[in-house]
């Protein structure tokens, strides 16, 4: 999960077509496994990223 603490970011992910996505404080972002992604800060940004692994 892409989390953005304040500020906004640019997320593109090949599970969105390509098509790009503006994540804010209220509109966290996700990526799946080995999925090919892109962010990009919308100005001054601050984010935290929180990694994920399948029990097992």
């Amino acid at each position: 999960m892409l989390h953005v603490v304040s500020g906004r970011l640019r997320h593109a992910s090949d599970g969105l077509g390509g098509r790009e996505v503006l994540l804010d404080p209220e509109s966290p972002g996700s990526v799946g496994p080995e999925a090919l992604h892109r962010v990009d800060p919308d100005g001054p940004v601050s984010l935290f990223v929180d990694f994920h692994r399948k029990a097992g």
